[in-house]
């Protein structure tokens, strides 16, 4: 890959590189808002650009993909034009394509920081409350840091990316007390009030007035409704079939979403 083609995408990845190896001094929390979206950023493309490399078709929405103009456009390199998926099915599509890349545990940690991502732009809460969770958010970020600088060693050549090499790294097991610890803040009991139960209940829901409650009980409110995803293939790519998030496990009540390994987190937490 031509490195000129890329400045921003290197600029960025040298700014958060920068930042993780100076392990997030107080003195820096004025810049960790934005250094989670440069983040993100960069780990969108990196993740959008191998899949991509792999087979176009893998960026686009299924739905696009049935579309004969779609697979047209693709034919024709103009895909830019074309919806392309948001970063949870990135990682879900990643996780089939590469599926020894990166650990489950840098799967979960790459889901949780796109969360709290989304929080900081999206959302009411002030900015304090993604500050107070700044440490477990900067853990999970070096961990999964140093497997994507090898990602972009790999795209762009290593005297390229050698200097942006992080030095700051954390073990396995830390990052595992921080993904059980935001498991735990995930499961924390819900307020019953009827009215605040509703800024977590489904769409569905709603609509009906009633939950199937024909699964395990969900970690978080209580109820039965704790069901895992069916494993319904998406579309087929080559030799085999890419599925929805067939690891993930949903509430119907309180819409509470779980990996598999975030579930067996919480069946320990809630045993302790």
């Amino acid at each position: 890959m031509n490195l000129a083609d890329y400045p921003y995408l290197l600029n960025l990845y040298s700014k958060v590189t920068d930042y993780i190896d100076s392990g997030g001094n107080d003195a820096d929390d004025e810049e960790f808002a934005e250094i989670i979206v440069f983040f993100c950023t960069v780990v969108e493309r990196i993740l959008k650009i191998e899949l991509h490399n792999r087979n176009p078709i893998l960026v686009l929405k299924a739905e696009r993909i049935k579309d004969n103009s779609a697979i047209c456009a693709v034919a024709n390199s103009i895909e830019h034009s074309i919806e392309t998926i948001n970063i949870f099915d990135v990682i879900e599509r990643y996780k089939i394509i590469y599926p020894k890349a990166y650990s489950e545990n840098d799967f979960i940690s790459l889901k949780n920081i796109f969360q709290e991502r989304n929080g900081l732009i999206h959302s009411y809460c002030s900015d304090n409350k993604f500050l107070s969770n700044k440490k477990n958010i900067l853990i999970m970020m070096s961990a999964v840091w140093i497997i994507l600088s090898k990602q972009l060693t790999d795209l762009f050549g290593e005297k390229n990316i050698k200097k942006g090499h992080p030095t700051k790294k954390y073990t396995e097991k830390e990052l595992e007390n921080v993904l059980i610890e935001e498991v735990t803040k995930k499961i924390q009991p819900i307020n019953n009030n009827p009215g605040y139960l509703l800024q977590y209940t489904t769409p569905d829901i709603l609509s009906f007035g009633m939950v199937n409650e024909t699964g395990d009980e969900c970690p978080r409110c209580g109820s039965n409704g704790f069901v895992k995803n069916n494993q319904i293939p998406e579309f087929y790519v080559g030799s085999f079939y890419l599925q929805s998030s067939s690891d993930l496990y949903k509430c119907r009540r309180c819409n509470l979403e779980l990996t598999d390994k975030e579930y067996a987190f919480a069946k320990k937490i809630r045993n302790a």
